[in-house]
């Protein structure tokens, strides 16, 4: 699953992974491609992040396209710290929790759980 869980809020990803619990057989595999806070950054920060990603690699979105992706990030993206997703990971139960991956702009990272 991939770019989905950030728009929730913290309670709220905490009750999706334990329903993710839930379904896992024992032994299942979840894996998660989510934004990622670095350690003391806000929301805020995160945004300022990914405008300098954005201004220095994308190319293909003309000016109306790239306003409506910004307002997006500035008013629905929630990501945590690695350390924090990991923590609400492992309050709802699942085991085995980690990253796997970071991309190489810092802006995302894969999570891997068992149940």
């Amino acid at each position: 699953m991939g770019f989905s869980v950030h728009h929730l809020d913290t309670e709220d990803k905490l009750a999706f992974m334990k329903d993710v619990k839930k379904a896992l057989r024992k032994g299942g595999l979840f894996m998660l491609y989510e934004p990622i806070l670095l350690e003391g950054e806000d929301r805020a920060g995160y945004y300022r992040r990914f405008r300098k990603t954005y201004d220095t690699y994308w190319k293909g979105l003309d000016e109306e396209e790239a306003e409506t992706l910004f307002e997006h990030i500035r008013e629905t993206e929630k990501p945590e710290k690695t350390e924090k997703g990991i923590g609400v990971v492992s309050e709802a139960g699942c085991g085995n929790a980690g990253k796997v991956f970071s991309d190489n702009t810092g802006l995302y990272e894969i999570f891997k759980y068992t149940s």
